[in-house]
């Protein structure tokens, strides 16, 4: 009778330790898990933690990350709930320091996802909050989407490294019709989305419309650029007393 008891205990200090033993592993699998996710309102950059010449705190890390997923946010939408994933270009990573002690760090990342490129530039002011993150739009040259219309923080886009230099246009005169049009960059109303808008007042003819957007698709190619890449929107503003 002893020996049953005694085997009956040893047998519930068994079953004790084994749900001890599952506790303590679920526990361990939960840890790795929720610090290998990236948290819902982040980017994943997937290299970032593997390149040597970003030494960075997670904190920082978390900031770009969230920067970056803002950024496309703002500009694009996050579509379907899908998490952007960057990847780091290795050989376009550069490091800086200032009189006050913060780091600059800039480097390129390419988000397939979305088709995009950014140039990132990272201010780590000693692990502070105020570090800044910032992602800009690349020459259609640096992207692996050349063909794709960028669109960075704050509505910086393909428009400001490309041809935004050479804007506003003021007076500019079309060949062989003398039709008189200006340029510049707006935005659609409500959204970060630049583009390019045309006022003349000899746009109530078709055939002025299209002679003035043939002449400024001209100028973008002698800067060359692909001016398929701009949206381009002539208003009808215009008084027909000037055709």
């Amino acid at each position: 009778m002893e020996n049953e008891q005694q085997s009956i205990k040893r047998r519930k200090v068994f079953m004790i330790l084994i749900y001890v033993a599952i506790a303590v592993v679920a526990v361990a699998i939960w840890i790795i898990t929720a610090v290998g996710t990236t948290p819902a309102d982040e980017a994943e950059i997937s290299n970032i933690g593997k390149m040597d010449e970003l030494n960075i705190s997670n904190k920082l890390k978390s900031l770009i990350q969230a920067s970056l997923y803002e950024t496309i946010d703002l500009a694009y939408g996050i579509k379907d709930n899908k998490k952007p994933v960057a990847d780091i270009r290795r050989e376009s990573i550069k490091t800086s320091t200032q009189e006050d002690g913060t780091i600059i760090y800039s480097f390129i990342v390419d988000i397939d996802s979305y088709e995009l490129t950014y140039l990132a530039t990272v201010y780590d002011k000693d692990g502070t909050d105020i570090s800044q993150a910032f992602f800009n739009c690349v020459e259609p040259a640096q992207s692996k989407y050349p063909k794709n219309f960028c669109i960075g923080y704050n509505g910086h886009s393909t428009i400001d490294v490309t041809i935004g230099k050479g804007l506003p246009i003021s007076a500019r005169e079309t060949k062989p019709h003398r039709y008189i049009y200006n340029a510049k960059i707006a935005y659609k109303k409500k959204t970060a989305y630049p583009y390019i808008e045309i006022f003349t007042k000899a746009c109530g003819k078709s055939d002025a419309k299209a002679e003035i957007r043939a002449d400024f698709r001209d100028w973008i190619s002698n800067l060359g650029y692909d001016p398929d890449l701009y949206l381009i929107e002539i208003p009808d503003y215009c008084s027909h007393a000037d055709e």
